[in-house]
C-alpha cells in the first residue's frame, strides 16, 4: 500500500488515497469510489497507520477506533441525523436465522460481525439495527454461496448516501409495522415513519437529479431505487403503477451501467461491488416477475431490448453464471430457469387462443422445461423443484385451453396434486420463504380442486407471516389477496 508523504496536500480528510495523491476530492464510497471507478484505477484505503500520520484525526475510545467510521458523503450534510458508524465486535447472533448446517453458521457469522455503534439518538438507530440484522439478510436466498451473504457494500451504502439510509430505516419501519407483536399505537408510529423516510429518500434522489450531481452509474443510486422497489412491494398502500416505475427506474440505471461496465480484465470477480450489480440484476428479473402477476399492463421485461441486455450481462458475467444453486442469491435459482418461467409468463397474458408465433414459442418452452425436468431428476434436494412445476403447470393450462390442448387438464391436474404433495414437505423458513411465493401463486391461481386451493393458501399465508425473519408478521386479507388474486394473469 502506497505511504503518504508528510508534505502531501490532502483534499479530503476521510477519501482513499488514490484520490489523496491525484488531489481529487473522493466520494468516500467503498470499497471502491466512484473517482477510482471512472479513471479505472486501483482504490486504495489508508489503513489506521495512516491516519495517525495524516495527522487529522486523533485516535477517539477503543471502540470507535475498531470501526470503519464513515462521515455523510453526500452534497448536503445532515445535521439533525449525522450518520452512524459500524463496529466489528463479537458475534451476536441475528434473531430470525435459522438453520443448523454449516453454511448457515458462516452466515450468521458474517452477519454478526456488523453492529451499530452509535447513531447519535435521533431515535433511528434501533430501525438501522433492525436492517442490517433482519432486513439485509432475508433478501439474501439462505443456499447461495457465502459470498453473497456479506452485507458490508450495502450497510456503507446507507452510512455514506442519505437517499439509501432513508430508504432502508423505510423498509425497517414498514416491516415492523407489520409484526403481530407491535399494538396500534406502534403501527401507526412505524408506518408514519416509514413513510416519511420513504418521501425523503425521493426527495433527496430528486435533488440530486435537479442539480446534475449524477449521471445514473452511481452505486448509491441503484441501492436506493432497488430499496425503494422492496418498500413498495411491501406496503399494501402503494398503488400497483408506483411499483412499475421503481422497476422500470432499476432498468434505466444498468442501462446506464452498461455503456460503462469495465472489462474483465479490469475488475476482481470478488469484488463489494460486482457483487452488488448481481443482487441487482436478480432483483429485477425477481420484482419484475412479481410485478407481471399484479399488472396485465406491466411490459418492462417484455421488450428484446431489454432481454439483450439483461442476457449479455450473464452471459459475460465475472460471477458464475453455471446451473449452481448457490450462485443465484436473490433468484434461487438460474437464470436461464428464470428466464423461461418469465416466457412462459407472458405466454399465460396472452389472449387465447395463442398465434402462430406464440405456439412456437410455448413449443420451444415445453423443450426447455422437460431438460430442466431431467436435470432436476438426478438432483432432488434442489431448491428449483417447485418454480419447474409450477411453470409447467402454467404452460399446460395454458395450451389447454387451445382447441386442440383440452387433454393437457389432465397432465396440469396430477401436476398440481404432486406439487400440493412437495409443499407440503417443505419447511417454511424467514429465509428462503419469500422465493416459494411466484410458484404458491401460480398453482393457487390455477388449481380448481377446493381442499388444494386451501393447502395453498395457508402456505402462501405462513410464508408471508415470515417473510422478513423477524418473527410472525399480521398478513391482513388484503395482503393475502395480492398474491392469491394474481391480476395479471386473467
Amino acid at each position: 500500500m502506497p505511504a503518504i508523504t508528510n508534505n502531501a496536500r490532502l483534499r479530503t480528510k476521510t477519501g482513499c488515497i488514490s484520490c489523496r495523491q491525484r488531489k481529487k476530492k473522493c466520494d468516500e464510497v467503498r470499497p471502491r469510489c466512484g473517482g477510482c471507478r471512472h479513471v479505472l484505477i486501483k482504490c486504495v484505503w489508508p489503513s489506521s497507520q495512516h491516519l495517525l500520520e495524516d495527522g487529522r484525526r486523533r485516535t477517539r475510545s477503543i471502540r470507535s477506533s475498531r470501526s470503519e467510521s464513515k462521515t455523510s458523503t453526500s452534497n448536503e450534510d445532515r445535521s439533525s441525523s449525522p450518520s452512524p458508524t459500524i463496529a466489528t465486535g463479537g458475534p451476536t447472533k441475528p434473531h430470525g436465522i435459522v438453520g443448523n448446517n454449516q453454511l448457515s453458521n458462516c452466515i450468521v457469522d458474517l452477519w454478526s460481525n456488523h453492529a451499530v455503534v452509535s447513531f447519535h439518538g435521533n431515535g433511528d438507530d434501533d430501525l438501522f439495527r433492525y436492517y442490517v440484522k433482519h432486513f439485509l439478510p432475508c433478501l439474501i436466498h439462505e443456499h447461495s454461496h457465502p459470498r453473497f451473504h456479506n452485507g458490508a457494500y450495502w450497510i456503507n451504502l446507507a452510512l455514506g448516501n442519505i437517499p439509501v439510509m432513508e430508504a432502508a430505516l423505510a423498509c425497517a419501519a414498514t416491516s415492523i409495522s407489520y409484526m403481530v407483536s407491535s399494538d396500534r399505537r406502534t403501527v401507526m408510529r412505524m408506518r408514519q415513519r416509514a413513510l416519511t423516510h420513504q418521501t425523503a429518500a425521493i426527495r433527496s434522489i430528486r435533488g440530486c437529479i435537479e442539480l446534475g450531481s449524477v449521471n445514473g452509474t452511481e452505486d448509491w443510486l441503484l441501492g436506493a431505487v432497488i430499496l425503494l422497489t422492496i418498500l413498495a412491494n411491501r406496503d399494501l398502500s402503494c398503488p400497483t403503477w408506483s411499483r412499475g416505475t421503481h422497476i422500470r427506474a432499476i432498468m434505466q440505471l444498468l442501462k446506464c451501467r452498461q455503456a460503462t461496465r469495465m472489462t474483465e480484465a479490469e475488475c476482481d470477480p470478488e469484488a463489494l461491488h460486482v457483487i452488488f450489480e448481481r443482487k441487482c440484476y436478480e432483483s429485477l428479473l425477481y420484482h419484475g416477475t412479481i410485478m407481471m402477476t399484479y399488472d396485465p399492463d406491466f411490459d418492462v421485461l417484455v421488450s428484446s431490448e431489454a432481454w439483450q441486455m439483461i442476457d449479455e450481462y450473464f452471459q459475460f458475467s465475472l460471477l458464475p453464471s453455471d446451473e449452481n444453486w448457490e450462485s443465484w442469491p436473490v433468484l434461487g435459482v438460474p437464470y436461464k430457469l428464470f428466464r423461461l418461467i418469465v416466457i412462459i409468463s407472458n405466454l399465460a397474458r396472452r389472449r387465447r387462443p395463442l398465434g402462430e408465433e406464440d405456439l412456437a414459442i410455448a413449443a420451444f418452452a415445453i423443450t426447455e422445461l422437460h431438460q430442466w425436468v431431467n436435470f432436476l431428476a438426478s438432483n432432488a434436494s434442489s431448491p428449483g423443484r417447485l418454480y419447474i412445476l409450477a411453470a409447467k403447470v402454467l404452460l399446460e393450462d395454458v395450451l389447454s385451453q387451445q382447441p386442440e390442448g383440452i387433454s393437457l387438464k389432465d397432465s396440469a391436474q396430477a401436476d398440481i396434486n404432486r406439487f400440493v404433495n412437495e409443499i407440503t414437505a417443505v419447511a417454511v423458513t424467514p429465509l428462503f420463504s419469500k422465493y416459494n411465493l411466484w410458484p404458491l401463486s401460480i398453482i393457487q391461481h390455477i388449481a380448481t380442486d377446493v381442499g388444494a386451493k386451501r393447502i395453498i393458501k395457508d402456505r402462501i399465508a405462513e410464508t408471508l407471516r415470515v417473510i422478513d425473519g423477524c418473527g410472525v408478521m399480521e398478513v391482513s386479507q388484503e395482503r393475502l389477496d395480492r398474491f392469491v388474486g394474481m391480476p395479471g394473469l386473467q
